[in-house]
């Protein structure tokens, strides 16, 4: 079989068509947006920084809200070399890691590399040698609940080849991979918290068998449980069965729990990061109880300080415990909502932690910033049926070449960081200021100067909203975002591609009455690893 990865990415054009004949791109690509070049894991002031995300969430049990998701550090030696690195999850579905130079004041942090494959929506990511084989494996939780295991194949490699494994949605009957990443089970089925589920796995109880901790983010209802392992440690077994309480949430949102000695005694402790960007401190003490769910929880401290502030890197943080300056006390990294990873060391003891000002992890930049067209943009909107986005390393930037002649020739490329194109996706695109207005069954000629290497195929692809009436009925509304497709093909050269294209309304009650048929447009492309895609002009006509 060839190794063939396919991608289907989406343009979507911004700016409106005018009447009978419609540039519908500017050629010279003179507007521009400047971006900060992240496949490298730094941005340009040198700071440790991942990809955000968009996510709408419920708040306060009730309330809809939009906020970005961002970056989930771990610290461990998952390359089996006998020094740590660092583990940073992002909002898309990367793992990246960072080689470290040793535990001290302005630890050398190297630039980051990515996995080439999916590990799920707002992924969250866990440490451990999950089979006993002597290696760290990923233990990832994600937007829907549910917790992978991704096994350590030795020296940092987690995956066979691009996207095999990858994750997969285990209720959807759209998205399928022969490749899955397997799931932490409650016997036949995928244990499932219910939203957001951020993992931590640890010896808790000290019988030699890893447990699971799972901070939940459903709803101003969260806690932080403990899954005792009922199975061994090289093969664990959990079930909702020998789930306790951990730490109870009292209404905080987005959990997501880190574990370790604060206070000297011997024992285990644990903080957890929420919404609101508090991070609180659970003490192992001692205390009574008759309900055996309770047997393990810990006492609430409140938040933590970071210098003179209890909200130290803005909402959505998301804690880790670790010696990082080698003082042999506990530190704190913080993972923020927008990317980027920060270091609160710890000014206090090991009996008596004292945390300072949080301040950004520093590397070094090498990709520099690069430029975007303007009103083109690659969507990764989710698709309903699955509730993922499966990601790749595309993105689009404006480039110049000159001919023989000398002539300058500026084009957009779309183009895939460090080789990686990702897996097959179906994509929605941006709804709203790229209307194209199309008269109804009209034909129309399309025509893109472009060219491609390593090209499957290419599909035009217009979308629009539509809504009507059902026949015989005044209140029964029928809705619908129906798409017309039309393949074309492009060679390794510039040249014009053609294709005809006419339009008609979705719904029979609209036809003849809905004269206008306002279009959004993408370009969806598949090909192999190597893909390139370059245009400069698209026009309607």
């Amino acid at each position: 079989m060839k190794n063939i990865k396919n991608l289907v990415i989406t343009f979507c054009v911004i700016i409106a068509a005018s009447s009978s004949y419609a540039k519908l791109f500017n050629p010279d690509f003179s507007k521009v947006d400047k971006v900060d070049n992240l496949w490298d894991g730094i941005n340009t002031k040198n700071g440790v920084q991942v990809f955000k995300q968009p996510q709408q969430i419920l708040v306060d049990g009730s309330l809809e809200r939009t906020i970005n998701f961002g970056a989930c550090p771990r610290v461990g030696d998952i390359d089996g070399d006998g020094k740590d690195e660092l583990i940073v999850s992002d909002a898309k579905g990367f793992i990246w890691t960072y080689k470290l130079g040793s535990a001290k004041n302005n630890r050398k942090v190297y630039p980051g590399k990515f996995h080439h494959t999916y590990f799920g929506d707002e992924t969250t990511v866990a440490l451990n040698d999950w089979n006993g084989d002597g290696k760290l494996d990923l233990i990832c939780g994600n937007n829907l609940g549910t917790i992978i295991i991704c096994r350590n194949k030795g020296n940092n490699v987690f995956i066979d080849k691009d996207n095999e494994p990858r994750f997969n949605n285990p209720d959807s009957k759209f998205l399928t991979t022969q490749f899955p990443f397997p799931f932490v089970m409650d016997g036949s089925k995928p244990l499932d918290i219910g939203n957001y589920s951020a993992p931590y796995v640890i010896d808790w109880d000290r019988d030699g068998k890893q447990d699971l901790i799972i901070g939940e983010g459903s709803y101003s209802a969260n806690s932080i449980y403990l899954y005792k392992n009922v199975g061994s440690s090289s093969a664990p077994d959990f079930s909702k069965k020998h789930r306790y309480w951990l730490a109870y949430g009292f209404g905080r949102e987005q959990l997501v729990p880190a574990v370790g000695d604060l206070d000297g005694d011997g024992d285990l402790d644990l903080i957890a990061g929420d919404r609101l960007g508090y991070v609180y401190l659970y003490l192992n003490e001692p205390h009574k109880t008759t309900d055996k769910k309770e047997k393990y929880l810990l006492q609430d401290k409140g938040k933590i300080l970071f210098g003179d502030k209890q909200n130290p890197v803005g909402r959505l943080v998301r804690p880790e415990l670790t010696d990082w300056d080698g003082d042999g006390d506990l530190d704190i990294l913080l993972g923020a909502s927008d990317g980027r990873v920060f270091i609160a060391k710890n000014n206090g003891t090991k009996k008596q932690a004292v945390f300072g000002e949080a301040k950004p992890i520093l590397s070094k930049d090498v990709l520099k910033t690069y430029l975007k067209p303007k009103g083109w943009q690659i969507n990764s909107s989710w698709v309903i049926q699955t509730a993922t986005h499966p990601n790749s390393g595309a993105y689009i930037y404006r480039m110049s070449e000159t001919n023989e002649t000398g002539e300058i020739t500026t084009f957009a490329r779309y183009d895939f960081a460090d080789g990686y194109v990702g897996t097959r996706q179906w994509l929605l695109s941006v709804r709203g200021g790229g209307n194209i207005p199309f008269n109804s069954g009209q034909l129309y000629s399309f025509t893109i100067n472009c060219r491609a290497k390593n090209l499957k195929k290419c599909i035009l692809a217009f979308e629009h909203y539509e809504n009507a009436l059902k026949s015989g009925s005044s209140d029964t509304k029928m809705e619908s975002w129906p798409v017309a497709t039309f393949p074309f093909k492009a060679s390794a050269v510039w040249q014009d591609v053609k294709t005809n294209i006419r339009l008609e309304p979705h719904f029979r009650e609209n036809r003849g009455k809905l004269k206008v048929i306002n279009k959004w447009l993408r370009i969806e492309i598949t090909g192999k690893k190597g893909l390139k895609f370059d245009f400069k002009n698209i026009y309607v006509q």
